[in-house]
């Protein structure tokens, strides 16, 4: 249900793209519900996967998320892909990460930002997602 990235479309120094497949509450939820997602949990944790798979690229250490300043939603989800583009700084040799996430409509529109997210990373918990080796296949 959380593999929800469908391809990684650039990463450069500072900067990680790909696009993510959203959810809804009748895929992810056991009681059914006419609702919409305010926030699609999926997508939100896709936009940290991003940065999981970036962070490992650029420095070797797998980064948790630890808190995020601002969520603001523009536009409702309308069941289409993702675009979502990760802003990254790295500070402390890299152990820690701090990131600014666009998401964007197939046609580019804004569809919100995921400002100020904090990551700590360690080569330690390199254990949670497997030898670098294995995850450049992904």
């Amino acid at each position: 249900m959380f593999q929800t990235i469908q391809e990684i479309q650039g990463v450069s120094e500072d900067v990680i793209v790909g696009v993510l497949r959203p959810s809804s509450p009748q895929a992810c939820l056991t009681c059914p519900t006419p609702c919409k997602w305010l926030v699609d949990p999926v997508i939100v944790d896709g936009a940290f996967q991003l940065t999981l798979l970036f962070a490992r690229l650029q420095t070797d250490m797998t980064p948790l998320p630890a808190r995020f300043g601002t969520l603001r939603l523009f536009s409702e989800l309308n069941g289409s892909d993702v675009r979502c583009v990760v802003r990254a700084r790295f500070n402390d040799g890299g152990q820690h990460l701090e990131t600014d996430t666009t998401f964007l409509s197939p046609g580019g529109a804004v569809i919100g930002v995921l400002e100020g997210a904090e990551f700590t990373a360690s080569p330690a918990l390199n254990r949670l997602g497997g030898q670098w080796r294995e995850m450049r296949s992904v």
